[in-house]
């Protein structure tokens, strides 16, 4: 499972003193919490402040932070995560915090190859189910940290 560090670097959440889009991160927080099996919620808090409103901060929020990622845990396992329904709240001053929950869910990467290949041969390019197995093989001896040949 990656952990709340592992998602906030992944999903571009920048540390205090950073920006998002024209805001200025104030302080941030991303806990991590284990739902079932292979899913994980991020209880995210963020404040933000800059000129702009509460609008201002959704549609930058969106822009910024919406587009899921994709990483591998620390034993290897693929992982989407997605940043999910978020509030903002107006705190004075210009100032606004952002709540939100994360979530990260493990997937099949030998599905979603496989799954890829047959969209290519349908839009006209060869699949090569040869190469699929040598990446399985290698995404395999990564995962277990015996001769590892991926880089990420």
């Amino acid at each position: 499972m990656p952990f709340a560090n592992k998602y906030r670097f992944t999903m571009r959440i920048p540390e205090p003193g950073g920006r998002i889009g024209d805001f200025v991160v104030e302080s941030c927080d991303v806990g991590h919490e284990g739902r079932t099996d292979g899913i994980y919620d991020y209880p995210i808090r963020i404040v933000l402040s800059g000129a702009g409103g509460q609008q201002a901060v959704r549609k930058t929020i969106r822009e910024q932070l919406s587009r899921g990622r994709t990483t591998f845990s620390g034993y290897g396992n693929p992982y989407q995560l997605r940043f999910g329904r978020f509030e903002v709240e107006s705190l004075g001053d210009r100032r606004y915090l952002v709540t939100a929950c994360g979530v990260g869910f493990r997937f099949d990467l030998e599905r979603e190859l496989r799954r890829f290949a047959q969209f290519a041969q349908m839009n006209g390019v060869t699949a090569n189910e040869a190469l699929i197995e040598r990446y399985l093989e290698a995404y395999s001896r990564d995962v277990t940290r015996r001769n590892p040949d991926l880089e990420y």
